[in-house]
């Protein structure tokens, strides 16, 4: 922080944006490894959604369909549900 409050920008980096590689510890698809160990967990709940959401983001709305579909089968009655059953393809 600088005098009078205000915050530096950050700087560019130097060697370009990092590398887009697949996790080796996530499933293609399906729970992450910490929804099989807390499944009744609120924040896994909403973890299975955002992947989903996260892939309709992206344009991949056949990887959506899949994840919403895989939320829907563990949370039928969940949170999202309305959300999800949108994301869905016929």
């Amino acid at each position: 922080m600088i005098p009078g409050g205000h915050f530096l920008p950050n700087p560019p980096c130097p060697s370009g944006p990092a590398p887009q590689s697949p996790s080796p510890t996530l499933p293609r698809w399906g729970a992450p490894p910490r929804a099989r160990e807390f499944p009744n967990d609120s924040r896994t709940e909403d973890a299975l959604f955002l992947k989903a959401d996260a892939r309709t983001r992206r344009g991949d709305r056949e990887g959506a369909s899949r994840a919403a579909s895989d939320y829907l089968k563990r949370y039928p009655q969940g949170f999202r549900t309305p959300e999800a059953k949108r994301l869905v393809l016929p």
